[in-house]
């Protein structure tokens, strides 16, 4: 005597809803799960990489801004070596003008500091 369909294949028949439900359920339930723990990997892979690129953006962000502090700061060391050279001028003219060598002290310095006025 032949068993019918339904206890040969371990679900109901599948003319029937229910035993479409039971056939879909046991032969295509486990790709589901598959696919969707493979999807969670995806997007677990996903969000590392993404939070890694975000920090990347934001080391490079740093870099940049660093290196136009540089560039400022440079320009500022500039400005104020040039403004330290002329200190020294005034000072040797103030010196030549104390010991009698050089013309009047007020108008040396005035010339050798004039274009620093506005520096600081």
């Amino acid at each position: 005597m032949s068993k019918p369909a339904s206890e040969s294949f371990g679900y109901c028949d599948p003319g029937t809803q229910e035993g479409l439900v039971n056939f879909l359920n046991k032969e295509y339930r486990p790709q589901l799960f598959e696919k969707q723990e493979l999807l969670k990997e995806q997007q677990t892979q996903k969000d590392r990489l993404q939070s890694q690129f975000n920090n990347e953006q934001q080391n490079l962000k740093l870099i940049s801004m660093t290196a136009e502090e540089q560039a400022k700061l440079a320009s500022e060391v500039d400005k104020l070596t040039k403004f330290y050279e002329a200190v020294k001028k005034a000072k040797v003219a103030a010196q030549n003008w104390s010991n009698g060598k050089g013309p009047k002290f007020e108008k040396d310095t005035k010339e050798i500091l004039m274009p620093y006025k506005n520096l600081f």
